[in-house]
């Protein structure tokens, strides 16, 4: 999915895409910190994000990708059928929450 980040430089709007997340994160950095750009965003084509919004977002999904996979791996290492997921379940309420909790204060 393509990734736009938006920004001004003297007063004129640029606008470049990337394709991948990271890609999108780092070129919208590089234009706050290193090019001294103003009202930086990144859109996913949904919404549009500063670039705190979007690390945050970045790493909720990394934080849910980690747990999912964990889940996984844990269920394939067992082959009982009545396998406890009450911990991975655990975890993803509280992502949810947090990701709930985290827009609400956005």
């Amino acid at each position: 999915m393509p990734f736009s980040v938006r920004g001004y430089y003297a007063d004129r709007p640029l606008m470049v895409t990337k394709e991948t997340a990271r890609g999108a994160f780092a070129k919208a950095v590089e234009w706050h910190v290193v090019e001294r750009f103003a009202d930086v965003t990144i859109s996913d084509g949904k919404k549009s994000y500063s670039i705190d919004e979007f690390s945050l977002a970045m790493a909720l999904q990394a934080i849910a990708n980690t747990v999912e996979i964990a889940a996984e791996l844990g269920l394939r290492r067992r082959n009982d059928a009545a396998v406890d997921t009450s911990a991975a379940q655990r975890l993803n309420c509280a992502f949810a929450i947090a990701v709930l909790h985290t827009q609400d204060t956005l």
